[in-house]
Formats: structure tokens, sequence, C-alpha cells
């Protein structure tokens, strides 16, 4: 089955350690890249796509990323994120979420309890028209993701192992520590390891 990672950004971490880590977990992947960024970088199939950071914005921007590929499933990664090789295996013929995701902070791991655009796997085609959908929406535009705040079928899928989604206190979704504290996930080891590695 054809895949392509669509990497969007609004480049405002470029130069941190974080977000090249970040590109080198996605390069593992070996999997085509197309990036969508606010500002001209090498990484993949470059396309430069700026308005101000919102809810609509980020959507064209992914939109962009699936109007010039051809692959029929796209994975949706963002700058922030480290991917484990196993996300990249899942596949669906419809919109799809990996739930196995945990938050990194300074103080632990917390299991992620909704689904998030960042973890995205689709048929392009389907993405295409869900996200359509949700920009015919009047603003404000509350939720990114198909299927929460519109009646859009998605499928929960788990990864055999876990991907993480860094707190680095500019974050574009605002959120608070909650749910059980976890010193220690699967692959990724101790959280103060990957504290010193990322942030």
């Amino acid at each position: 089955m054809s895949k392509r990672i669509i990497y969007y950004t609004d480049n405002s971490i470029d130069d941190t350690r974080l977000a090249k880590v970040a590109r080198k977990y996605i390069r593992r992947s070996s999997i085509a890249v197309t990036s969508v960024t606010h500002k001209p970088m090498e990484f993949g199939d470059n396309f430069v796509f700026y308005n101000p950071p919102s809810a609509r914005s980020i959507l064209r921007q992914v939109l962009m990323g699936l109007y010039t590929t051809p692959e029929k499933t796209v994975y949706l990664c963002e700058h922030d994120c480290l991917y484990h090789r196993s996300h990249f295996a899942l596949e669906t013929d419809g919109v799809a979420f990996n739930t196995n995701v945990y938050r990194l902070t300074n103080r632990g791991f917390y299991k992620k309890s909704e689904w998030v655009l960042s973890q995205l796997i689709a048929d392009r085609d389907c993405l295409i028209q869900a996200i359509e959908q949700k920009l015919a929406q009047p603003d404000p535009i509350k939720l990114l993701e198909p299927g929460r705040g519109d009646n859009w079928p998605v499928e929960l899928l788990q990864s055999k192992l876990p991907n993480v989604d860094v707190r680095h206190g500019r974050n574009f979704s605002h959120w608070r520590p909650r749910g059980k504290r976890r010193c220690r996930i699967p692959h990724w080891g101790h959280y103060a390891g990957q504290v010193a590695n990322v942030l």
C-alpha cells in the first residue's frame, strides 16, 4: 500500500533539539515526506503555506499537503511528537487515530484520553472530504479532528508501542497534566531521559 507522511509546522521550534529529534524519528519510518511549512525547509517535498496559526489555517495547511500527494495512506505528523516506527504500520480505509500516545512533561508521562490530529492515519481521499467538511463550518472551528464536533466516522487504533507528544510550553493546544503520572513507558524508558533528550 502506498504511504506518505504529511508533516505540518509553523516553524516556531525548528532550531530546538525537540524538532530535530522529531524529524529524526520520522525519517526512520522510511516513508516519503511532504512538509507544509510557514518557512522554506529541507524536509521531504516542501511546500510553503503561511497564515497566522489558527485551527482553520492548520486544516488548510494539511489540505495543501493532501492535494499534492497521490499516495493512498497518509500519516499526519507534527514537530513536537516522537513517533515509534510501529505507528506507521497502522492502516485504514477511512479516518483513524492512534490512541497509544503519552504526553511528556517535565514531571512524567501522562496517557492521552482523547484522539488528536497529530496521531491521525487516513485514506487520502476520505481525509480530504473530512477536512473540507470541517472547513465548511463557521468560525471559530474549536475541534480540529474529524469525528470531534461533527459526525464523521472514525476508527480508533493502537500501535504496538506508544508515541510521545511533548509538552514544551509553546504548543498550539493547551493542556494541563491530569490522570495517573507514569515514570516509565514501553520503548521510551524513564521520562527524565526523554526530557533531557528533547527539552
